[in-house]
Formats: structure tokens, sequence, C-alpha cells
């Protein structure tokens, strides 16, 4: 339970908050009576607060080292995470281990998202999610920071076309393949917008010269409605 202690110096007054934690007796000084007074209503709601003051690992154990261990022992195949892991110790170096906030991860991934996609911040954050994992099983703790930040959404699509010369390139190359059919394959797809599965199902009755169009009976949502399902020509051939 924590204790608010009301100290007078001769040039201010400083107000210490005292709590036991497994045995172990924490205090920490504050200028403001409201800092105190938040601080200690913290302890109540927040476990991995009080966890990050009083267990000897938490305190002692350095984020380099920790890092080092846990890659030392990592069998894993994605080289990636330790180059996020290492960007991690540019940021928090010897501090120890439980020391390391939400709000610190919080703030380095909004930096990151001004060069980095969304999903590549979670990827970052699961990199040093995965850290704090080994560490609850390797020292038996009950603390990590990533927990309770949300996931970035991911939608890193983007529509882009072909410029002139990308379409003459790839024409002129589609021309000297060995199979005859790959230029009007291509030129197809690109006027009409049509998936290659949708191409290459087509059969002639499928085909209505006349109207320029082609029917697509069995398209990617499953509808086979005719008017909804046709593509156009547009008079390009």
């Amino acid at each position: 339970m924590a204790t608010l202690q009301v100290r007078k110096g001769k040039k201010n007054t400083t107000y210490r908050v005292e709590f036991m934690r497994e045995g172990k007796r924490i205090s920490k000084s504050f200028k403001i009576k409201k800092d105190a007074q938040k601080f200690m209503a913290l302890l109540l709601v927040d476990n991995d607060l009080a966890n990050s003051l009083t267990n000897h690992s938490l305190t002692t154990l350095s984020f380099f080292d920790a890092v080092t261990q846990f890659l030392d022992q990592d069998t894993g195949k994605d080289s990636s995470k330790h180059q996020r892991l290492k960007h991690w110790i540019s940021i928090f170096g010897d501090k120890p281990v439980g020391k390391v906030t939400r709000q610190q991860i919080k703030e380095e991934l909004k930096a990151l998202s001004n060069e980095k996609a969304p999903a590549t911040l979670n990827r970052y954050k699961a990199a040093i999610g995965s850290l704090y994992a080994y560490l609850s099983d390797e020292f038996d703790i009950d603390y990590n920071p990533v927990k309770g930040i949300r996931q970035y959404t991911e939608n890193n699509a983007r529509t882009r076309f072909l410029n002139d010369g990308e379409l003459s390139s790839l024409f002129s190359t589609a021309k000297i393949s060995k199979w005859d059919q790959l230029y009007l394959l291509i030129l197809m797809a690109i006027t009409t917008g049509a998936r290659r599965s949708e191409m290459l199902t087509l059969k002639w009755s499928d085909i209505n010269f006349k109207a320029k169009t082609a029917h697509l009976p069995n398209t990617k949502n499953g509808d086979g409605d005719t008017n909804s399902n046709e593509t156009s020509f547009n008079n390009r051939f």
C-alpha cells in the first residue's frame, strides 16, 4: 500500500510516495502534491508500473543487454527483426528495460510514421513486443510496454498505370515472345482491364464483335449477370 509523506525543508516542500512491493520498499519524491497523488493513483491501477519499479531484472537489465540476449537465442529466419531491434537500441540504449514506457514507444512509432508504411510500423512494434515476451518467459516478469498500443491500419496498396514508354517496351517485348499469343493477351488485358483468368477462360461465344464486348460468366465476385459482367473493347482492336 502506498503512503504520501510531506517533507518540509528550509527552502521548499516535497512530497514523497512510499510503497512496498514483494518485500521491497520503494520511494519517489515530487515537488508538486498533485503529481505525487497522481503517481499514487497510477500505482493502484497500473500493475506494470509497480513491477517496473520493484522487479530486480526490470530495474537492472539494460535494454541493450536484453536485446543481445534475445538475439543470441533467437532461431527465427526473420533478419529484419534484428534490424528493427537494433533501431530500438538506438532509442533506448542502456535504459533499464523496466524504464521503457508505452508512451515512449508510441512517440517513436509516430516519428517513424513520417517515413515508414503502416505495415512496417506494425513490424517495428512486433519486434519490441517479441523482446518483452521473451523477457517475460526468461525472467518471470509481468511487464510489456507494447501492450495497449494499437495496430496501424495496413493499406499499402496503390494504383499505378504504365506510362507510354513502359507500354511501348512491354508491347515490343511481347511481340518477340516464343508464345505468339502473348502480345494479344497483353493488349486485351490493358484495353479491357479484365483479369488473366477471365481472359484465358473466354470462349468465342462470349465475344460480341458487333458491340465490341466480351461477356464474363464467372467473375471474382461470383455474379454471372450479363449486364454487370461485360467488358468493352472500346474500338481499340
